[in-house]
């Protein structure tokens, strides 16, 4: 176990950076402009508010907020307080945040998907947070029966928090300090070229290391304008790049797919369109381009590291298991990989050395940098590097299913489906999507008059959307062989 110290996780270069911005953040769904001093005094109301409703340094804030300028004013409030924001998806169920919070040592909630009242159903006390320009956020403070957990964590102040798969067990909380962040920012901004003059259209969650890092990190270095939409709809987004001097789009390969089915023939496209969170295919890479004259760009990262490679301005296109070269200073090598004789020549962990990767995993006894060394993060992804040096992706090492993008770590799926009553064994695992994409899958031992959908209805309490089984199939008993283990292929 590592330990960092509090000077390296100082908040100093992100707020600092949020100082300096002379940008604007334009909420597309109220219609709204928020300048740069606006946004700064709206969270300096936000911080005032928090701060006069119990928040305390150090203290871990579950932080679920949606897209738009109280994103970012809400995010440096936090910070400006000392106080660590955990980001999670806006879509979040309340009885998901709490697990949240009790699993992970936080005693607040910040959020703007539900109101004070909603919010107390899981908190011990709840206050409204009036952020200006209309905006409105619940603030709640959970029981205490979990404080001596709380109290175990180490003192981190402001620190930004990411959820993560990491490579294997049940979610871990990456530690993306303020260093990595603006490290990122700066990466992501030189080679892409973005300037003040760009406009950046948001669609992917700002709460997901692929939105943070473009949308707002990268944004406020360069004071670059964003335009946000909360939740991607096809039409407002084809709206967007027709009516909006669009520089930047930041996009994932399903949102893609559901643009070219949405736009007109002659609607334009910004020079930049990135895809990340799934490998782009040859068929959405090619439909794109023979549909607008562009080349959708793959970019490719983990939470751990952040944004590692972007290819853009590369002689040819990129797609399916090329991502492209790492982007500068980031370097990147193939590690073996023990009793893999099955790979395939030239296969291994892809590994990254970059300025941005974070300083450990947070752990009730430290922070666990076990995984980093010399700088170096060995990823859950298996590939190889080609004669242009670029990264070729052959498939991930883990059972992690990616739902567009989101990843999802099917033992906490499997948790929250054992406890409910009637269900005697359970496996979660990824199906296909027509998209290419992958779907949650879930095969349960239960009795024949066993009901299915009032196991739906307990996911949807309990897991947010993207979590959810989009299949439950019932057996009488989950195929494993005598010592136990699943047999995989006799899955449904």
């Amino acid at each position: 176990m590592s330990h960092s110290t509090t000077t390296d996780l100082s908040p100093a270069p992100l707020l600092d950076a949020f100082e300096t911005f002379n940008g604007r953040y334009i909420d597309l769904d109220r219609e709204l402009t928020i300048d740069a001093d606006e946004l700064r005094s709206m969270s300096r109301s936000i911080h005032a508010a928090l701060v006069a409703a119990g928040l305390v340094r150090n203290e871990r804030v579950i932080f679920c907020v949606g897209n738009g300028p109280q994103f970012v004013a809400a995010f440096f409030a936090v910070l400006s307080s000392d106080a660590a924001p955990l980001l999670v998806h806006c879509d979040t169920p309340p009885a998901e945040l709490l697990r949240y919070a009790r699993e992970f040592g936080a005693r607040k909630i910040l959020t703007d998907s539900y109101n004070a009242e909603t919010l107390a159903s899981i908190t011990a006390s709840t206050h409204t947070v009036d952020a200006g320009h209309g905006y409105s956020l619940a603030f709640g403070a959970v029981d205490d029966s979990h404080a001596d957990f709380v109290n175990s964590f180490p003192a981190l102040g402001g620190v930004p928090l990411h959820p993560t798969s990491g490579t294997t067990g049940r979610p871990k909380i990456a530690i993306r300090h303020a260093v990595a962040a603006v490290a990122e920012g700066r990466q992501y901004a030189d080679a892409m070229e973005i300037t003040a003059e760009d406009n950046l259209l948001c669609v992917v969650p700002m709460t997901h290391g692929y939105g943070y890092g473009t949308c707002m990190t990268t944004a406020l270095l360069r004071s670059a304008t964003v335009y946000t939409i909360r939740k991607f709809n096809p039409r407002s987004t084809a709206r967007a790049l027709t009516q909006h001097p669009i520089t930047a789009f930041f996009a994932t390969p399903a949102v893609l797919d559901l643009l070219l089915a949405a736009r007109k023939p002659d609607d334009p496209v910004p020079r930049r369109v990135l895809s990340a969170g799934a490998p782009l295919s040859t068929r959405t890479a090619t439909r794109f381009h023979e549909a607008t004259g562009q080349w959708a760009m793959p970019l490719y990262g983990t939470t751990e590291t952040g944004g590692a490679t972007v290819a853009y301005g590369v002689a040819e296109p990129c797609m399916d298991a090329n991502i492209g070269p790492p982007m500068p200073p980031i370097e990147a090598a193939i590690r073996p990989i023990e009793d893999a004789d099955e790979l395939e020549a030239g296969l291994g962990r892809v590994a990254l050395k970059t300025p941005a990767v974070m300083a450990g995993y947070l752990r009730p006894s430290g922070v666990d940098a076990s995984g980093i060394e010399d700088g170096w993060f060995t990823t859950g992804d298996i590939g190889y590097i080609d004669e242009r040096g670029c990264i070729n992706l052959a498939g991930r090492e883990s059972e992690f299913i990616n739902v567009f993008g989101m990843k999802v770590v099917p033992s906490e799926v499997e948790s929250v489906i054992a406890a409910y009553p009637g269900v005697t064994d359970v496996k979660v695992y990824a199906g296909k999507h027509r998209s290419g994409s992958e779907i949650v899958k879930a095969c349960i031992a239960a009795a024949e008059d066993f009901d299915v959908a009032a196991l739906r209805q307990h996911c949807q309490e309990q897991l947010i959307h993207y979590k959810r089984p989009e299949m439950i199939i019932r057996l009488d008993a989950v195929p494993r062989s005598p010592l136990g283990k699943i047999i995989k292929d006799q899955l449904p």
